[in-house]
C-alpha cells in the first residue's frame, strides 16, 4: 500500500461525515433506536416548532405534501407492490429497530444524524442515516424521497448500497452500506490535497460508476468530494442522490453545490449526464488542491465566474496529462464535452497505474 493510501486508511481519518460525537449516555442512544412504541427521538435533534411534513409514497409517484398539523405516525402511508422488502411500514418498525445495535454517532448536523449500526444476528455493519422531518420545506422532502427512489434501483460496486428505510413520527431512517473509510472531502481537507496518482485511482472508480448511472439516464447533479465515500479496502462509493434526476426531465432545478456546478446548471439550460463530467473536473481540482475551485469568491462572484469565464484555474503542480484531462472536463460546449466512457480511455488514467 502506498504512503498516500496508508494516510487515507489511518484510524484518524475513518469518519463518515464529521468527527464522531460521543453521547454522554450511550444506553440512552441505544434505547431511542430500539423503541417499540412512540416516536423515534434522537438525543442530538434540536428542539423546534417548525412546520412538519407528511410523506406518502404510492405505486406510481412519490408525493410530498405540507401536513400543517404535527405529523403523526398514522399520517404516513408507505405503499409498495414490490417484494424486495425495500420499505418498512409502521407495523414492521419494532422488528427493524430491534435488529440493530447502535455503536456510535458518525456525524450530526441540523438536518440529521448518521449512526454506525450492527445487525445483532449477522454482525454486519451498516450506516443508519436519520433525517429529521422538522424544519423541512416541500422541496427538501422531495429531495429526501428522491434519494431513496434512485438508490433502491441502483446496484453497482461504486454506488452506495441501499438496504431499506423506515418512517417514524419525526424522522426518516435510511439503512445504508457502511463506508468506514469516510468521505474523500474530509480526507483531502485534512491532508491539504491528495497526490495526483491517488486522485487518478479515485477518478477511475467514479467514472466507472458514472458509466453505470449515465447508461440509465441518471444525472447525479451533485458530485463533489464530500459525496464520495471510501470503504476499508479503498473502494470509492458515490452517495447522495437527493438532487439527481433523469436527463429527459424538462424542468431542472438549480439545486447542487455551486463550486462544482456546470455552467449549464447555473444558467438553467440543457442539463445532461455531461454536467456530471464538469462536476468531476471540479472534484479533481478539489482533491488535488484540498479546496474547491474559486473558493476565494463570494456566492455571486462564484456564479458569475463559472457561468462566464472561458477557463477554470487549475492547480500548478499537476502533470500535462492531468491538465489535458481537466480541460476536457471543463469544455463549455456540452456536445464537445467527453462522456464517462471516453474519459476512461484518456492517457492520464492509463499511464503510471497506482
Amino acid at each position: 500500500m502506498s504512503k498516500d493510501k496508508e494516510l487515507l486508511h489511518s484510524h484518524e481519518s475513518h469518519l463518515l461525515l464529521s468527527k464522531p460525537i460521543q453521547p454522554t449516555d450511550n444506553s440512552s442512544l441505544k434505547t431511542s433506536l430500539s423503541l417499540a412504541l412512540g416516536p423515534f427521538k434522537s438525543p442530538y435533534k434540536p428542539d423546534n416548532d417548525a412546520k412538519q411534513v407528511q410523506i406518502q409514497i404510492n405505486n406510481t409517484t412519490n408525493l410530498i405534501e405540507n401536513s400543517g398539523p404535527s405529523l403523526k405516525r398514522s399520517d404516513i402511508h408507505i405503499h409498495d407492490n414490490n417484494s424486495t422488502g425495500d420499505y418498512y411500514t409502521e407495523t414492521q418498525d419494532v422488528g427493524f429497530l430491534d435488529t440493530y445495535n447502535i455503536e456510535e454517532v458518525l456525524g450530526s448536523g441540523t438536518s440529521g444524524t448518521v449512526f454506525k449500526a450492527v445487525n445483532k444476528e449477522t454482525g454486519t455493519k451498516f450506516a443508519i442515516k436519520e433525517l429529521y422531518l422538522e424544519h423541512r420545506e416541500k422541496n427538501d422532502s422531495k429531495t429526501i424521497m428522491n434519494e431513496i427512489k434512485f438508490l433502491k434501483t441502483l446496484r453497482h460496486d461504486h454506488i452506495i448500497c441501499y438496504h431499506g428505510c423506515l418512517v417514524t413520527e419525526e424522522s426518516l431512517l435510511i439503512l445504508l452500506e457502511l463506508c468506514e473509510g469516510g468521505s474523500l472531502g474530509k480526507k483531502c481537507r485534512k491532508l491539504h490535497g491528495l497526490s495526483e496518482d491517488l486522485t487518478k485511482d479515485v477518478v477511475r472508480q467514479v467514472l466507472t460508476g458514472f458509466k453505470y448511472i449515465h447508461s440509465k439516464g441518471i444525472v447525479h447533479h451533485d458530485i463533489k468530494a464530500d459525496n464520495l465515500l471510501l470503504t476499508n479496502d479503498g473502494t470509492v462509493k458515490i452517495t447522495d442522490f437527493g438532487v439527481s434526476h433523469h436527463h429527459s426531465l424538462k424542468k431542472i432545478s438549480t439545486h447542487g453545490s455551486v463550486n462544482w456546478m456546470a455552467p449549464e446548471s447555473i444558467l438553467g439550460t440543457s442539463v445532461s449526464t455531461k454536467s456530471d463530467i464538469w462536476s468531476l473536473g471540479a472534484t479533481i481540482v478539489e482533491l488535488i488542491s484540498g479546496s474547491p475551485i474559486y473558493s476565494f469568491l463570494d456566492d455571486i462572484a462564484l456564479l458569475h465566474a463559472i457561468a462566464t469565464n472561458s477557463t477554470i484555474p487549475l492547480p500548478s503542480n499537476i502533470s500535462p496529462e492531468c491538465t489535458d484531462f481537466l480541460k476536457k472536463c471543463f469544455t463549455r460546449q456540452i456536445s464537445k464535452r467527453p462522456s464517462a466512457t471516453e474519459l476512461l480511455l484518456h492517457n492520464w488514467l492509463n499511464s503510471n497505474q497506482v
